[in-house]
C-alpha cells in the first residue's frame, strides 16, 4: 500500500551504526511512506522540533536511527491512530494532573524491545501533524514530556498500544546499547532522568540488574559501561536539559580510560622509526637541533614493547625522520607482520622506489606519502631537496603494486590555493586516497603560527569548500578541520586514549600527532605505563580537564 502522501518516517540519526539497517527496515515496510532524514541536529528537542517543522503529510513518524522495526510496525501505527484497537491506553494515569476527557489522538506510542531494559519499552511514535504542529518541542530534561502535557491539557490524547507480554510481540528492536559509549551514554541518561523526573521511577529495579548482568560477564565492555554511566548519572551534576548527542561525553571518556574499554592498554602503536632523514624541511624541530639524536627503533625494543603492551593491535611506522632511511626498518616490519598487526607507514616518498620490493613482501595495509605538494618547485620550497621525480616514480610503483598507497599534505592559509592542483595530481598518480590537515602547533600558538592555520570563518575556507567539488575530491578521506578560538575545543581527540608512541631511545608519546616522547628509557619494560602520570596528564588535557597550549591549537582535539 502506498501511504507516501499521508506518512512521513523520520530517520533521526547522528551517525549510529544501526543507521543503515535502520533504513533497510524502513524500506522493507508492509507501506510505502516518505523518507526524511534529520541527521546532527542536536539537542534532541531541536530535531523533534524539525519534524514539526518539515512534515508536509498528515501523519509523521519517528525513527530513531537505534529503532529497528519489523514489517509491519508503520501500518500497525497508520491503522491504530486512525482507528484506535481494543487495550489502547491513555497516558493521563501515568502523569499527575487533572486533564479533560480525550477528544482525540494526537500521538500513539508503539513498544519496541528494549536491548538495555531486556523488556518491552515505548519507543516508535506516530503523530497526527495536524494537531501536534502547534504543540512545540522545548529543551527540558526529557524534552518530549512537555509537549505531552500541554496535549493532555487541551483535550488531545497520548496514547500506547498495548503491551506486549515479550519480544515477540513489540514492532521492533530499540538497539540502544550497539557500542560502549551508546551504553554509557544511555544509562548515564536514565539514570539523570531517574533523578529529575517523577515519571522515570519505573527505572529503579534495572539498575540493580544492570550491575549483576556486568558481574556475570565482567570483560563484556557494554555491560561495563551500561554500569558505569549509570553511576556517572546517580553521582553526577544533573543537566536541566537535552544533551548534545554529538558533543564528545567526556564523562565517558574519562572513566572508559580508568575502568572501561581503554582501561586494558593501548591498541595502536606510533613508531618514530628514525631520526635520519633525507629531506630539510625548515619547520622540522629536528632541523632547528631541538631534538635530540636518538638511535632507531631496534626490532628488540617492538617485541618488548608488545610483550608489555599485548592489547596493541595496529601499528603506525612514521618519525622526526624519514624510516625508509633506517637499516632496522625490515626487521622491525617483519615483526610487527609476524605478530599479526595490522602496519602503515608515513614516507616522504624519496626512497620508495628502491625499497618498493621489501614494502609488498612485507604486507603493510598502506604507505602514506607526505607529498605537501604540487609541483616540484614547490616541493623544492618545502623540502630543500630536488627529490621530485623520484617522489612521484616511487609512488607510481607503490600504486602499481599491492600496497593501498595515497597522498597527504599539510593545508595552511598560504598553501591552500595549490589544492584542486594537488587533487588533480593525484588523480594522474592513480593513489587509493588523499589526506589533508591543518597546521600543527609545533612552537604552541606563535603569531607565526596563528597566521597560518585555518580557522573557523577565515576566508581561505571558501577556497576548500570549491575544492571539495573539483575532480580527484571523492579520493579525499579527510579534510582539513579549522579551529575555531572563539570556543574551548570540543575535546575529540582520541590519541591518548587508544595510541601509544615509543622512539628508539625508549621514549614515551602520548600523542600521535608527533609531540615528542615524554618520558625516558624504560617505560616499555614497565606494564603500568598506560597508566603513568604523563599520560593522565595527556588525557587531562584531551578532555578539557587541564589547559593545554597545543591541545587547544591543535585540529586533533577539533576533529578527533
Amino acid at each position: 500500500m502506498d501511504l507516501t502522501d499521508q506518512i512521513t518516517a523520520f530517520v533521526v540519526t547522528t551517525g549510529e551504526p544501526s543507521t543503515a539497517e535502520c533504513y533497510r527496515r524502513i524500506a522493507a515496510q508492509t507501506v510505502r511512506v516518505r523518507v526524511e532524514t534529520i541527521a546532527n541536529v542536536t539537542p534532541m528537542w531541536r530535531a523533534f522540533q524539525s519534524m514539526l517543522d518539515r512534515c508536509t503529510t498528515p501523519y509523521f513518524v519517528e525513527v530513531d536511527a537505534d529503532m529497528l522495526l519489523e514489517p509491519g510496525a508503520i501500518e500497525a501505527l497508520y491503522g491504530a491512530i486512525k482507528s484506535p484497537p481494543p487495550g489502547v491506553a491513555s497516558v493521563r494515569g501515568w502523569h499527575p494532573g487533572e486533564y479533560p476527557a480525550a477528544a482525540d489522538t494526537a500521538v500513539l506510542c508503539g513498544w519496541l524491545w528494549g536491548d538495555a531494559e531486556e523488556q518491552p519499552i515505548v519507543g516508535v511514535k506516530i503523530y497526527d501533524h495536524q494537531i501536534v504542529k502547534a504543540y512545540p518541542f522545548t529543551d527540558a530534561l526529557s524534552c518530549e514530556m512537555g509537549q505531552v502535557f500541554a496535549l493532555l491539557h487541551d483535550g488531545h490524547d497520548v496514547a500506547n498500544l498495548p503491551k506486549p507480554a515479550d519480544r515477540a510481540g513489540c514492532l521492533g528492536l530499540h538497539f540502544a546499547t550497539q557500542t560502549p559509549a551508546m551504553a554509557f551514554a544511555r544509562w548515564q541518561r536514565f539514570a539523570q532522568k531517574h533523578r529529575g523526573c517523577d515519571w522515570m521511577g519505573w527505572l529503579a529495579p534495572h539498575f540493580a540488574r544492570i550491575e549483576r548482568a556486568w558481574l556475570a560477564e565482567p570483560e563484556s565492555a557494554i555491560r561495563k559501561a551500561a554500569y558505569i554511566g549509570f553511576v556517572a548519572g546517580m553521582a553526577g551534576p544533573l543537566p536541566t536539559g537535552e544533551i548534545d548527542a554529538t558533543a564528545t561525553n567526556q564523562d565517558y571518556r574519562r572513566l572508559a580510560g580508568i575502568v572501561g574499554e581503554h582501561a586494558a592498554g593501548p591498541r595502536e602503536l606510533n613508531i618514530y622509526q628514525t631520526d635520519r632523514c633525507n629531506h630539510r624541511c625548515s619547520w622540522c624541530l629536528r632541523q632547528r637541533g631541538e631534538r635530540p639524536a636518538v638511535p632507531d627503533v631496534t626490532a628488540y625494543l617492538i617485541s618488548t614493547i608488545l610483550d608489555t603492551l599485548p592489547t596493541i593491535r595496529s601499528a603506525c611506522v612514521a618519525g622526526f625522520g624519514e624510516p625508509l632511511m633506517s637499516p632496522q626498518l625490515p626487521a622491525v616490519l617483519s615483526t610487527l607482520r609476524d605478530r599479526g598487526l595490522v602496519v602503515g607507514l608515513i614516507t616522504n616518498g624519496a626512497l620508495l622506489l628502491q625499497r618498493a620490493t621489501m614494502l609488498d613482501e612485507t604486507g603493510l595495509a598502506y604507505v602514506s606519502v607526505s607529498l605537501n605538494a604540487a609541483t616540484a618547485a614547490e616541493h623544492a620550497a618545502t623540502t630543500g631537496a630536488t627529490t621530485w621525480e623520484a617522489v612521484l616514480a616511487g609512488v607510481r610503483r607503490m600504486v602499481a603494486g599491492s600496497t593501498r598507497t595515497g597522498l597527504s599534505s599539510v593545508v595552511t592559509r598560504s598553501n591552500v590555493q595549490r589544492v584542486p592542483a594537488f587533487l588533480a595530481l593525484a588523480r594522474d598518480l592513480g593513489v587509493a586516497f588523499v589526506h589533508f590537515h591543518n597546521l600543527l602547533p609545533h612552537d604552541g600558538p606563535t603569531p607565526a603560527f596563528l597566521g597560518d592555520v585555518l580557522m573557523v570563518g577565515c576566508p581561505e575556507m571558501a577556497v576548500l569548500d570549491e575544492a571539495r567539488e573539483a575532480p580527484g575530491a571523492n579520493l579525499v578521506e579527510s579534510w582539513p578541520e579549522p579551529i575555531d578560538l572563539a570556543h574551548p575545543p570540543p575535546g575529540r581527540c582520541v590519541s591518548p586514549f587508544v595510541s601509544i608512541g615509543i622512539d628508539g631511545a625508549g621514549g614515551i608519546s602520548g600523542c600521535r600527532r608527533v609531540r615528542p616522547p615524554g618520558i625516558g628509557n624504560g617505560w616499555f619494560r614497565d606494564p603500568n605505563v598506560w597508566a603513568s602520570a604523563y599520560m593522565s596528564s595527556i588525557r587531562r588535557a584531551a578532555t578539557g580537564d587541564r589547559e593545554d597550549a597545543f591541545c587547544r591549537h591543535c585540529f586533533g582535539n577539533w576533529r578527533g
